[in-house]
């Protein structure tokens, strides 16, 4: 046995056997680990500000509701940006300020006469640039 050999079998500690051809110390391949059993297990229970399943309390305080529809389409329509780097900008502000997903015809019906295949096309490259996630077929939220 070398002294690389005997280094290992110290830090590991684990059982071994010899070797069928060369007689050596090697690990043991049939030994098993204990199985640790956990008792008394309890539902996590969630602070505010990781709520996963609603609207945050800051969200519901200034009066954003459930539906993305809802927050895109409320108010004025504003004009569709002529460049990409704004029209980039423009879905990701309404992306982020969706509290649920939404979906690339639900962002253009907050701007005037935007193409909705560009959208689509902003949201997959938002996506791939872990900037949004697409969470349903054709549905993104913000990251």
């Amino acid at each position: 046995m070398t002294d690389s050999d005997a280094a290992w079998d110290r830090r590991r500690a684990s059982p071994t056997r010899p070797h069928p051809t060369t007689g050596r110390e090697v690990p043991d391949e049939t030994a098993r680990a204990p199985v640790l059993r956990c008792v008394n297990l309890r539902p996590a229970v969630w602070p505010e500000y990781q709520n996963l399943g609603g609207i945050s309390g800051e969200r519901a305080a200034l009066g954003v509701s459930a539906a993305p529809e809802a927050v895109v389409a409320k108010g004025k329509k504003s004009p569709w940006p002529a460049t990409m780097p704004e029209q980039v900008q423009a879905v990701r502000a309404i992306l982020t300020a969706s509290p649920s997903p939404a979906t690339a015809d639900a962002i253009a019906k907050s701007f005037t006469r935007a193409p909705r295949a560009r959208i689509a096309e902003i949201l997959e490259t938002l996506a791939a640039l872990g900037t949004a996630r697409e969470v349903e077929e054709g549905r993104f939220i913000g990251q």
